[in-house]
């Protein structure tokens, strides 16, 4: 933003450097021109007023284009001789000499005088309008002190690239002696290891042919000398080609050569790739989800104590349920259960239906024994200790 802003401004000081127009009339005509067109700004109104400054010091030369101050006088306007004027006087010139000039020919004649066409809406505001409206930008001191912070920030701003371009060429050497080392060491593990490996392939290849011609030579000129044992060399010959001919396939797609070997393991991969995508398309995968899913929840399942104890030995839980289970319920609750001693007779107030529950802060353990020890029969309580 800073250097964005210095910018913008460094060309406002070169405009009133090289035109002689004071900021303090730029500033009255481009806040002018600001409030009545949205799409104006004072860069733009600067460049209006330079053309114009140019084409009146063309005129005074004798080569400038004095025409669109004549043609007022023939569209209803007031011609004036711009000889000698400033920026300034040219500009209320024209204000009040295009009042009775339609926009069209107005527009074409401050054009031709160097304004552009965004101006026509500030040329024509009234002096009581264009005196309402003014400083809506910096004043020459702002912009002067600006300009000085700018060069200082400018400054900082070599000095930074200096520095940076001094660590640059500092690191410049050991970086280039670096990427040296890592070429050598490329070119190294090139020489001492990938090239011998190839050679390495490449030789054992060529060893592979010559000794499998230099075979079927041999057995081809030992047949023709003994025809009678051709068919015993043709079976050595064709044993012998089942042995070389898949290791010299294999040396050359070790190599890196076309070979039956690659296009095999090529075929394999694209198969197996075949095959994954089907299972994906396919609903093998969602049923073997499925599967999954089912274990998984059938993990987490809770067991009854009832069956936990029944899996384990331990029958004290297994007998609380069943007696949970096989009891009526109780319209009355009965007294506490004593420690070594549980007994409900002679209790008057139960009903006559039996119906009872059992209140107690002991163990379910030790109550379900206790029922075992005094309502069981003992060839039932034998039973359940034996097991």
């Amino acid at each position: 933003m800073v250097n964005s802003f210095a910018q913008s401004n460094q060309q406002l000081i070169t405009f009133q450097r090289t035109s002689g127009i004071s900021f303090k009339s730029l500033n009255k005509y481009a806040s002018a021109n600001a409030a009545v067109n949205f799409n104006s700004t004072i860069e733009g109104t600067a460049q209006s007023m330079q053309r114009v400054a140019q084409n009146l010091w063309d005129i005074r030369m004798g080569r400038g284009d004095i025409s669109p101050y004549q043609e007022l006088a023939f569209v209803g306007g007031k011609a004036f001789n711009p000889m000698g004027m400033s920026v300034e006087q040219v500009i209320e010139s024209v204000r009040e000499a295009i009042k009775g000039v339609d926009d069209l020919q107005a527009t074409n004649i401050i054009t031709r005088m160097g304004f552009a066409p965004d101006d026509l809406l500030m040329l024509r505001m009234s002096r009581e309008e264009l005196e309402k409206i003014n400083d809506m930008f910096l004043s020459p001191q702002q912009r002067e002190a600006m300009n000085k912070y700018a060069l200082e920030l400018k400054k900082t701003k070599l000095e930074f690239d200096k520095l940076g371009q001094i660590i640059t060429l500092d690191l410049a050497k050991p970086f280039i002696q670096l990427a040296k080392i890592l070429q050598r060491l490329s070119k190294l593990l090139y020489i001492g290891i990938v090239r011998p490996i190839q050679v390495a392939f490449k030789f054992i290849s060529d060893l592979i042919k010559t000794l499998t011609s230099g075979i079927n030579n041999l057995i081809t000129s030992f047949v023709k000398a003994h025809q009678e044992l051709k068919p015993i060399f043709d079976i050595l010959k064709m044993l012998a080609e089942l042995i070389i001919l898949p290791l010299e396939d294999l040396f050359v797609y070790l190599s890196g050569g076309d070979s039956l070997v690659g296009r095999g393991l090529d075929a394999i991969e694209g198969i197996f790739q075949d095959l994954d995508a089907k299972f994906e398309e396919s609903g093998i995968k969602k049923f073997f989800k499925c599967i999954e899913d089912g274990i998984k929840n059938l993990a987490t399942l809770s067991l009854p104590n009832w069956l936990i104890g029944l899996f384990t030995g331990n029958w004290i839980p297994v007998v609380a349920d069943l007696i949970k289970m096989l009891s009526p319920s109780v319209s009355m609750v009965a007294p506490p259960i004593d420690t070594n001693y549980v007994s409900y007779a002679g209790n008057k107030n139960w009903n006559t239906n039996n119906n009872f529950s059992i209140t107690t802060n002991q163990p379910m353990e030790i109550v379900a024994d206790n029922l075992i020890n005094k309502f069981m029969p003992t060839q039932v309580q034998y039973g359940i200790r034996a097991v």
